[in-house]
């Protein structure tokens, strides 16, 4: 890392302040060549973390911009080398003009990512924190940017931290029975490792099993609507998302396949599928469509039953209830816009809520996606949760060798079977830190980051 690296850290397109970011041996000095303060010191000899306003020129010396630039010594910087920073006014030609005689003075170009991977190579963040990093530039809902935001505070890194502390003691305390096999291990201290064992097992596994919704952040959370045919499935689904999402006929069985729509709100993303209308049918593709809507809701977080409410309950109704019968769910009364006929009989209390809207004119459709927000946020937690599936599978991993672990003190093993399950525990949990990652997996996620973070 014994280069310099340079590259404009926002979003491209004119803007009012472009930020043009510099890391390195010789980020001040080639800030130095080019911005000269209003006040005549060398940028260099002023003090750092202090903001200055003056002239950007080229190396004709030609003036490029009046803009405001600071610097950071390192190691206490966001990458631990010196970092320059040059806010200079938004437009691209301008920002190409500055990168071009910083390149021309020898500085490089950042690659994807850059500046997070040298903070994490310098010590400056674990490599879940850099990954978190990259959620909260890609967040689109307010529980991610939460989330995200928890991660680099270091919620998740207290707990393997503390984790990883126990194990090792663990491992140093089995490492002295091997080699001092004559005196054997002190029963009290199996026992004690047992304990120590199925506490990391439980902690670890309750990270784990935050997998689920923290995919529901990322992808979208799984909003079934379900219903017989003609109910207004389609209807709502364009109601919800504002747009025409689904084809809306009249003709019953027009949906034959799974039609999806992300509704966002600055609270979160619901990942809407409109379904195939539950009923007996001779005709083999309705059929497909049927059993794929039925998988949907076997896998969905929530479902939204739909029912005319201008027409009595029928079997295809209660088809539909049966289905959602262990799901939470939310029951739809469609068309409220029209007389009513549709008498519930009490099957209401199989349901979280009832709203009567309708899809038609938009009545009622408010009232749903507060409900769907209600519901959602009523099952969430405050503790950091796992978002990432590389961090899910080293922690599953990690799990699965420590009670490897606790079963070989159950059977009697020798401590050093124990001591190798639980170093195989510590290198999965190494992997999420990013102490026994490998260089492939490092560059990867790296990678996937933008230029100039």
């Amino acid at each position: 890392m014994s280069a310099t690296i340079a590259a404009c850290s926002t979003a491209p397109g004119a803007g009012a302040i472009a930020i043009v970011r510099l890391s390195g041996p010789e980020a001040i000095s080639a800030a130095d060549f080019f911005f000269h303060p209003k006040n005549g010191a060398s940028f260099s000899s002023l003090k750092p973390r202090t903001v200055y306003y003056g002239e950007f020129s080229d190396a004709c010396g030609r003036t490029l911009d009046f803009c405001t630039a600071f610097f950071v010594k390192g190691p206490r910087s966001y990458t631990g080398e010196d970092v320059v920073e040059i806010n200079c006014h938004g437009s691209q030609a301008l920002v190409a003009e500055v990168l071009s005689n910083l390149y021309a003075h020898g500085v490089r170009p950042a690659e994807a990512g850059e500046f997070t991977k040298r903070a994490f190579l310098n010590g400056r963040m674990d490599l879940f924190e850099a990954e978190a990093v990259a959620d909260l530039i890609s967040a689109e809902s307010a529980a991610e940017v939460r989330n995200a935001a928890a991660q680099l505070k270091g919620a998740l890194g207290e707990t393997l931290k503390s984790v990883r502390g126990e194990l090792l003691q663990l491992v140093s305390h089995f490492y002295a029975a091997v080699d001092f096999p004559d005196e054997g291990v002190d029963p009290f201290m199996l026992d004690k490792a047992k304990e120590v064992l199925e506490d990391c097992i439980g902690r670890i596994g309750r990270l784990y099993r935050t997998f689920d919704r923290g995919r529901f952040l990322k992808e979208g959370i799984p909003v079934v609507i379900a219903g017989k045919p003609n109910v207004g499935k389609s209807s709502l689904l364009n109601a919800l998302c504002g747009e025409d999402k689904a084809i809306v006929t009249h003709h019953p069985g027009t949906t034959r396949d799974i039609v999806e729509a992300r509704l966002r709100t600055p609270e979160l993303t619901l990942h809407l599928m409109d379904t195939a209308g539950i009923r007996e049918s001779a005709d083999e593709l309705e059929r497909l469509g049927i059993v794929r809507s039925e998988r949907a809701l076997s896998e969905a977080y929530l479902a939204v039953c739909v029912f005319d409410a201008s027409s009595p309950l029928d079997e295809n109704d209660l088809k539909v209830m049966e289905l959602c019968r262990d799901i939470p769910s939310i029951a739809v009364l469609n068309k409220s816009d029209l007389p009513g006929r549709l008498i519930f009989d009490g099957r209401e209390e199989a349901f979280d809520e009832v709203i009567a809207l309708s899809a038609k004119t938009g009545e009622g459709i408010d009232r749903l996606v507060d409900v769907l927000k209600t519901r959602i946020h009523r099952g969430a937690s405050e503790e950091s949760i796992i978002t990432n599936a590389r961090q899910a599978n080293a922690l599953r991993r990690a799990a699965e060798r420590l009670n490897d672990a606790s079963a070989s003190i159950g059977e009697g093993m020798t401590p050093d079977a124990v001591v190798m399950d639980i170093e195989g525990a510590l290198a999965a949990l190494g992997e999420i830190t990013g102490e026994t990652v490998r260089e492939e997996i490092i560059e990867n996620i790296f990678s996937r980051f933008c230029v100039g973070k």
